[in-house]
C-alpha cells in the first residue's frame, strides 16, 4: 500500500568527505565527514519537519561529523510577485537542533559568500 501525504525523499545536496574505500559503499566508515543542504524559498512547519527527518535518518545511518545547511534563496529576482514566507519559529527549532540557516543565497549576493565559505570551513577542517 502506498502511504498518503508529503514523502520526504532525500535533501537537495549530500557531500560526503573521505569514502576512498569504494567497495565499502555508504557504510559509516567509509566517511570522515557528511555536508547535508537544502535549499530553500519559504521556511515553514512543514519544512521543518522534512528537515527533522532528513537529521534523524543521517543521524542515525552514519557516526562521523555531519552539518546541517538550509540556504534561504532570495526569491525576489527570480520572482518578484512572490511573497518571502520565512518562519521565525522554524528558524529556531531548525537551529536548536543543529542546523545552519543562511539568508540571500544567490550569486553575487553575501549569503552566497557565506554558504561556500561555511561548507569550505566544515569539510576543509
Amino acid at each position: 500500500f502506498m502511504k498518503r501525504g508529503r514523502q520526504y525523499v532525500m535533501p537537495d545536496l549530500v557531500i560526503f568527505k573521505g569514502g576512498k574505500d569504494v567497495e565499502s559503499g555508504f557504510k559509516e566508515k567509509s566517511f570522515s565527514k557528511i555536508a547535508v543542504i537544502d535549499a530553500k524559498i519559504k521556511l515553514g512547519d512543514g519544512d521543518v519537519r522534512q528537515l527533522l527527518a532528513y537529521k534523524s535518518v543521517f543521524d542515525n545511518a552514519f557516526k562521523c561529523p555531519i552539518k546541517y545547511m538550509v540556504a534561504l534563496l532570495s526569491a525576489r529576482p527570480l520572482c518578484p510577485s512572490l511573497k518571502i514566507n520565512v518562519s521565525d519559529d522554524a528558524r529556531r527549532i531548525l537551529e536548536g537542533n543543529g542546523f545552519e540557516v543562511i539568508d540571500d543565497v544567490m550569486p553575487g549576493r553575501e549569503g552566497e559568500r557565506v554558504f561556500v565559505e561555511e561548507v569550505r570551513r566544515f569539510l576543509l577542517s
